[in-house]
């Protein structure tokens, strides 16, 4: 739909009857609610379809417009707008934009918009809509409507792209975003939401598929991540932990985790409830983590390199000599002393973590040979009384139940 205060018609040389259209001061709305829904098509249709008819425009050139895109929920108003729509050939027909305000406010740079349409037996279908956008708040973009949610804080630049084929439909974002909220970002599929600051992720791909989420591709920096509310769907408990995590190329579907690369590190992890909620048994103390190299491919844990070691002002420092008991038999094969029961203080505790297709080799971090694993407080002496086990560890069972949690399951 295109109205406008004034127009002028000015004919062509080539071919016979060929004119252009020079309009001033308008409105005009890019299919968007036509996108998807067909009730609509015609809207779009009966603007653009004349210039493929042999009396149809070759160009029209408007200046001074505002230009509407408005696919429900996703809603936008480009202003002070001039651009040129081109009918070049029988077979394909295209849009050039530049805009100046967006949602009624000034920008810094101007947003480019891009077009390509092509006749169809009936109607006109739109091949491509490309929205090049400078750095801009993510509330002005409104970019919260694609993920169903409400983003206030941090920015956006890059590009919204629109695809129609005759199998359906694409809406994919790319470009790089500084300073979002995770609670506002993960909001729509976490309850309660993620906490924490992305402060700066470059998105590869972020793909609607005829409305549905289908994939997001990106990597970046995230800082001040709250472990406890980021895993609060595997119901670990009050685990504490603050990440902070450099993410490499990550992608996320709705069947989980096709890939995930990180490093980073988790302070104040508190691993009393931890330990109890993978049915460990009894261990406290608060611990710091530093992750390196974390490899996920297709939801299953192929790699990683991790340091733990309980800090020295963590208020709470033992082991429950069950627990003791247990490692000592199913790791070391030791016989067990009699006197190892109730809750045992410890003194340091730390190991090193290798992790390689869900198998891990467990190493020490104290003693002379850096083979010890847990030094225990016994009549205020230190006592070594953990070593590493030789032989790795399984890890797919405790995985399995992990991923049973939160994968969706056919």
């Amino acid at each position: 739909v295109l109205t406008c205060r004034r127009a002028v018609l000015t004919a062509l040389p080539d071919p016979p009857q060929a004119y252009s259209i020079d309009a001033f001061g308008g409105t005009c709305e890019i299919s968007t609610r036509t996108w998807l829904r067909e009730d609509y098509r015609r809207v779009v249709e009966s603007g653009l379809r004349p210039g493929f008819a042999s009396a149809g425009p070759r160009r029209v050139r408007f200046e001074d417009f505002t230009v509407r895109i408005d696919r429900p929920p996703f809603a936008l108003r480009l202003g002070s707008a001039a651009g040129t729509l081109s009918f070049a050939t029988p077979q394909s027909g295209t849009a050039n934009l530049i805009a100046r305000r967006l949602n009624d406010d000034p920008v810094g740079e101007p947003i480019a918009l891009t077009a390509r349409f092509s006749p169809l037996p009936n109607g006109v279908r739109i091949d491509r809509v490309e929205l090049r956008l400078p750095r801009l708040p993510v509330q002005a973009l409104r970019l919260g409507d694609l993920i169903g949610g409400t983003l206030t804080r941090g920015q956006f630049e890059g590009t919204l792209t629109y695809r129609e084929t005759p199998d359906g439909s694409d809406l994919v974002a790319a470009g790089t975003c500084e300073g979002l909220d995770l609670s506002e970002l993960s909001a729509p599929w976490l309850d309660p939401p993620a906490a924490g600051r992305l402060t700066r992720i470059e998105l590869h791909e972020l793909r609607i598929r005829d409305g549905r989420f289908e994939r997001v591709r990106f990597e970046g920096h995230a800082a001040d991540v709250s472990l406890e509310r980021l895993l609060a769907p595997l119901a670990l408990g009050p685990i504490g932990g603050t990440l902070t995590l450099d993410l490499g190329p990550t992608e996320l579907t709705p069947d989980g985790i096709a890939r995930l690369s990180a490093s980073g590190t988790c302070r104040r992890l508190n691993l009393q409830p931890l330990c109890e909620a993978l049915g460990l048994g009894g261990l406290a103390g608060l611990a710091d983590v530093r992750l390196d190299d974390l490899q996920v491919r297709d939801n299953r844990l192929t790699g990683a390199e991790l340091v733990l070691r309980v800090r020295d002002d963590a208020p709470q420092r033992w082991i429950d000599a069950s627990l003791l008991r247990n490692l000592l038999r199913r790791w070391l094969n030791l016989p067990v002393p009699d006197w190892l029961s109730g809750r045992i203080e410890y003194a340091r505790l730390g190991l090193r973590l290798h992790v390689a297709d869900e198998r891990a080799w467990i190493s020490g971090l104290y003693g002379q040979d850096e083979r010890v694993i847990l030094v225990a407080r016994i009549a205020g002496q230190p006592v070594e009384l953990l070593r590493q086990p030789e032989d790795p560890i399984d890890l797919t069972p405790w995985l399995d139940a992990l991923r049973r949690r939160l994968i969706r399951q056919p």
